[in-house]
């Protein structure tokens, strides 16, 4: 039960920070050191960490 609640928290988190991706691409641009892709970034290793737990935990 404490697995799927954090499994389900993560998500969420990874859910708004896609959002606020968005919205950093749409002010800096796609670079590839701008702010939308270094969050693009931390929420790949939020998804990697999110299956990690599904898989391994």
């Amino acid at each position: 039960m404490e697995k799927e609640r954090i499994i389900e928290r993560l998500n969420d988190v990874r859910f708004e920070m896609m959002k606020l991706e968005n919205e950093l691409f749409e002010i800096y641009g796609v670079e590839p050191k701008s702010p939308g892709a270094i969050l693009s970034d931390a929420s790949c290793i939020v998804a990697t960490l999110t299956e990690d737990i599904k898989t391994h935990y």
